[in-house]
């Protein structure tokens, strides 16, 4: 339990956010036992990746300072009147 902490306090003070909710997840649920190591890994690192992706769109989105920030596409009315 102590090396747990220690892990999760470590990524925390790295700042790998997503890291820690993943590892949160596999460790309070039993069916991720039954994988092997680099299969855990794997999805701790993706969940970090979409994390840090998630992240980076939200900060280019508010200095981008868009107009319509909701306006989408697939919004727009092709409808001859």
């Amino acid at each position: 339990m102590i090396l747990k902490n220690k892990i999760t306090s470590n990524l925390t003070e790295l700042k790998l956010h997503g890291m820690v909710s993943a590892l949160k997840h596999q460790l309070s649920n039993d069916n991720y036992e039954e994988k092997g190591f680099l299969q855990r890994l794997d999805e701790i690192v993706v969940e970090q990746l979409n994390v840090t992706s998630n992240v980076r769109i939200a900060r280019l989105m508010k200095q981008a300072s868009i107009r319509f920030p909701s306006a989408s596409i697939g919004g727009i009315d092709y409808t001859i009147q």
